[in-house]
């Protein structure tokens, strides 16, 4: 393994992309530090490697930027990593419409992708893109400061304990709206810990030997909420309790077996229900008066409830 030293003077410092599997990151992707950008060209900061952040860097890339993609965990995918990803989660999106426009999912996926596959898939589009030589796993942003001159940034980046401070002409932060578990802070949770009790975040679900033989308690009762209650089933629970504060409609991927949800939701039909940004005096009161047959209205935010699929 090379020192943050030895790798800071190479020039835009690579991975090896070879020998990167397309469902496991090799072992070159870990720890690689930090490596200094290429003087000549215009250079871009990522920061996180999920969805957004691959979809930044390609397009960086193709615009002729040199390119740094800084990925704090030890693996790409954002949510759709398996460090992050529960058992049996799968897309609530129909694979065609999940997928990039310019990089279709193989036609072997099912209609609705697992996670392992969504993973699979990403790791693919950052390769075909040339994106994951760029990728630096393990690799944290510390600080972010504007250049004195107000031409680009100053990076300060930590790696294995190694710190390193680059300047880059762009920045763009891709770090997601779930990087973070939101945790709650209930009376008499640190008792109940003491007590020998566990509490997890969704993201820290990762396995189904955590719920067998034990009473589990899902609080929540949107798609991850009610995934976990069905593992937690399957996995031979003493007892499963779901705890919610608001219901939500809860959509099968087929009605009756037989008509497939997207062709009733995903419709020009469906998305003229949901409720404008501006709707006008004859909008809303057409909305309300018809507001026991829209889904619209039931999936907005404030709404009589919200759907899930």
């Amino acid at each position: 393994m090379q020192t943050m030293k030895q790798l800071s003077k190479s020039i835009g410092m690579t991975l090896n992309h070879e020998a990167v599997e397309a469902v496991e990151p090799d072992a070159s992707m870990v720890d690689t530090g930090v490596g200094n950008r290429l003087r000549r060209r215009r250079s871009a900061c990522i920061i996180g490697a999920g969805v957004s952040g691959l979809v930044a860097a390609k397009v960086f890339l193709s615009s002729g930027y040199e390119v740094f993609v800084a990925e704090k965990g030890p693996e790409i995918g954002g949510v759709w990593a398996p460090s992050k990803s529960y058992p049996g989660v799968r897309t609530q999106t129909p694979r065609d419409l999940y997928c990039f426009t310019d990089f279709p999912m193989p036609d072997s996926y099912p209609e609705w992708p697992t996670g392992h596959q969504v993973y699979q898939y990403l790791c693919n589009y950052a390769r075909h893109f040339g994106v994951m030589p760029k990728i630096h796993l393990n690799t944290d942003v510390r600080r972010l400061s504007r250049l004195k001159a107000g031409d680009g940034w100053e990076v300060e980046l930590s790696n294995g304990g190694n710190v390193h401070v680059h300047n880059f002409d762009v920045v763009v932060i891709c770090s997601g709206r779930f990087s973070s578990p939101k945790r709650l802070a209930l009376p008499g949770s640190e008792d109940f810990k003491a007590a020998g009790g566990v509490i997890v975040h969704s993201s820290e679900y990762l396995s189904n030997d955590q719920a067998k033989g034990k009473d589990v308690v899902v609080l929540g009762y949107s798609k991850s909420a009610t995934d976990l209650a069905m593992e937690a089933l399957a996995a031979k629970a003493r007892s499963v309790t779901v705890i919610y504060r608001e219901a939500t409609w809860k959509l099968p991927y087929f009605f009756g077996n037989l008509v497939n949800f997207k062709n009733i939701l995903y419709c020009r039909a469906s998305e003229a229900m949901f409720m404008p940004w501006s709707p006008s005096a004859v909008g809303r009161f057409l909305r309300k008066l018809f507001a026991p047959f829209n889904l619209g209205e039931l999936a907005r935010p404030g709404g009589a409830s919200r759907v899930a699929v």
